[in-house]
């Protein structure tokens, strides 16, 4: 009789006990090597808690979400797929990080402006699909300010201009002096 796909990857072959405790069959798997995974039980995804992102900085390898799914071969290249959805109106391809029976999902992405984003990440694994949501917070780019050190003599009714007072540095690049507004009271 010819042996099932299932009985050939999997042979019980029986060994001389190591020990009193390792009796029976062992089982011995040969080389999965380029071989589809199908999922024998629901994929999952589970979406990781986001830090607060800041407005104009690049996030890199961001970690979202991690996936899990029981598997099974078929012979066929495995086809494993991640994209992300930023809630900004873009997408991008995820980096899948492979661990036994599931992954983490990495992404790399810049918002433009503050808010609340709704992420969505997506995980396929052949023709099954599964996705999770999770909001990211955006914040404005911190300022650094720093005061003058020289002192001023001011003579109260007499106006002055073009002191220099302090400076700032704001932590987008893409900022410009009219993004910005000061007063002095």
């Amino acid at each position: 009789m010819p042996l099932s796909w299932f009985t050939r990857l999997f042979r019980a072959k029986r060994r001389p006990a190591r020990s009193p405790l390792r009796r029976g069959p062992r089982l011995e798997i040969e080389a999965l090597e380029r071989r589809e995974l199908l999922t024998t039980t629901p994929l999952t995804v589970q979406s990781l808690p986001l830090p607060t992102l800041v407005q104009g900085v690049e996030t890199a390898n961001l970690s979202l979400a991690t996936f899990h799914a029981s598997t099974t071969t078929s012979g066929e290249p495995v086809a494993l797929l991640a994209s992300i959805a930023w809630g900004d109106g873009t997408t991008s391809t995820g980096t899948v990080s492979p661990t036994q029976g599931g992954g983490l999902i990495l992404g790399s992405h810049r918002y433009d402006a503050t808010g609340a984003f709704a992420v969505d990440v997506t995980v396929a694994l052949g023709q099954t699909e599964a996705s999770t949501t999770d909001d990211a917070l955006v914040i404005a780019a911190p300022l650094s300010i720093t005061g003058t050190t020289t002192p001023l003599t001011l003579i109260q009714g007499v106006a002055t201009s073009g002191l220099l007072l302090g400076t700032f540095s704001a932590a987008d690049p893409n900022a410009s002096a009219a993004d910005f507004s000061a007063s002095i009271t």
